[in-house]
């Protein structure tokens, strides 16, 4: 699996300036959709109650289902078989 710090894109100059002149009039809000009902990050599915690195993120669409905190299937049936993971 692949890091998650390789999928985050790095922020535009103006994205970058805008968070920067947010944050020194004290809003220091994160980016996040707040409303789609989802406690965790964008880049993050939930999966026995915690946050964990979307599945589809970090095998770039190849096994995008969560099936464990550390393994994630390619397609349903899940079995040994079409599973990744690590440790």
């Amino acid at each position: 699996l692949k890091s998650l710090t390789e999928e985050v894109p790095s922020p535009s100059p103006s994205a970058y300036a805008a968070a920067i002149a947010a944050a020194a009039n004290g809003d220091l809000t994160p980016a996040e959709n707040m409303t789609d009902g989802n406690v965790c990050s964008d880049n993050e599915e939930m999966h026995d109650g915690l946050c964990y690195g979307k599945c589809s993120v970090l095998t770039n669409g190849e096994a995008p289902i969560r099936t464990s905190p550390w393994t994630c299937c390619e397609g349903h049936p899940c079995s040994i078989t079409n599973q990744r993971g690590q440790l």
